[in-house]
């Protein structure tokens, strides 16, 4: 099994859409995602 580097700045660079969670790599069977947030973001209060 060989491990891949992924360059987040790089793959937020080739998506400008907001909202849509983009798969970016795997990691133990698992998803990995990325998304743009645009305004305020408010995490649970």
């Amino acid at each position: 099994m060989s491990l891949k580097k992924v360059n987040i700045d790089e793959k937020l660079a080739q998506f400008q859409d907001h909202w849509n969670p983009r798969i970016v790599g795997e990691l133990n069977g698992q998803q990995v995602k990325l998304v743009k947030f645009q305004g305020e973001f408010v995490w649970q209060t």
